[in-house]
């Protein structure tokens, strides 16, 4: 199975959401998420805005330390901003310049973004 890898930097936001949202929609991969400097726990907005929609996490949700073993095993590494792209092979690199969320409604627009390309990765990468 195909291992998709989302980075931030405090493993707390974007990158949980986003694996969250990729895992629900995806049927040939899997997606995991790490962050450069993991904050202590996942930001229960997160979790609050995805369950307006039905969409659960399918594990506890614990930030993770990001790793270079992690480059190595993921088929495509995607960045919020926060990767040296130097560091992975282009053609497995994608850079997604979205800012962190700072209110509830900043939540639902990300939630909202991400929804739309996690599935146009998807149907890109037939994951």
């Amino acid at each position: 199975m195909k291992k998709v890898l989302f980075v931030c930097v405090n493993n707390a936001r974007r990158s949980q959401m986003a694996t969250i949202i990729f895992n629900h929609f995806a049927k040939k991969a899997k997606a995991e998420s790490a962050g450069l400097l993991p904050a202590s726990e996942v930001d229960k907005r997160v979790i609050t805005v995805l369950q307006e929609i039905k969409i659960k996490p399918s594990q506890e949700l614990l930030p993770r330390q990001f790793t270079e073993e992690m480059i190595k095993e993921a088929d495509l590494v995607i960045s919020f901003g926060c990767l040296d792209q130097k560091l992975i092979p282009p053609a497995k690199f994608r850079e997604w310049q979205i800012e962190p969320p700072l209110n509830l409604d900043d939540f639902r627009q990300l939630r909202d973004r991400l929804i739309k390309k996690v599935k146009e990765l998807i149907a890109e990468n037939n994951f």
